[in-house]
């Protein structure tokens, strides 16, 4: 098995057609899971759940990598904002796994990526929507993506930073 990585800048819109095509597949897939990851960064399991290693994972995931996002509701009521939050902070942590565990048992009614703000969008089939929203200062970590999105076939996308992206496709020979 091979690995096939595509780096490229989102600069125009075909670009991003084929950005969103890559993630259109979420649609559907129910979360099931929320967890903290290291530092700032969450995890949203969709999909199947599979065992790797000593965790279990779903087939689908979401990795924030510590960007901010926002949660509202169907009547787009901020339930959770985490810019300006200690994110870091186990009390701030507990507020929001608390605001995240609204997604579980939620199926992704619609996806799509901000073509200005490359702001990762979900709705859900509860008119709830959770956004990724990538701001200047994520670019200091020059090394990390704002998010990414890993599919069932092991293929992932990584957006960020800057205008940034990439898409890992593993190929068996």
């Amino acid at each position: 098995m091979t690995n096939d990585t595509k780096q490229s800048v989102i600069d125009n819109e075909s670009t991003l057609n084929e950005i969103n095509t890559f993630i259109k597949p979420l649609i559907d897939q129910i979360c099931w899971k929320i967890t903290k990851s290291y530092g700032g960064a969450y995890i949203l399991d969709f999909g199947e759940s599979i065992s790797f290693g000593q965790s279990i994972l779903g087939t689908w995931f979401i990795n924030t990598y510590g960007t901010n996002f926002i949660l509202t509701d169907s009547n787009e009521q901020v339930l959770i904002n985490t810019q300006g939050l200690d994110i870091e902070n186990p009390s701030t942590e507990q507020i929001i796994v608390n605001a995240l565990g609204k997604l579980n048992k939620k199926s992704v009614a619609t996806i799509n990526v901000d073509y200005d703000t490359l702001q990762l969008n979900l709705k859900f089939d509860d008119e709830t929507v959770f956004r990724i929203i990538p701001t200047c200062e994520d670019d200091q970590y020059e090394d990390l993506p704002y998010w990414l999105i890993h599919r069932p076939d092991n293929n992932y996308l990584t957006v960020g930073p800057s205008r940034k992206f990439s898409i890992n496709k593993k190929n068996s020979n």
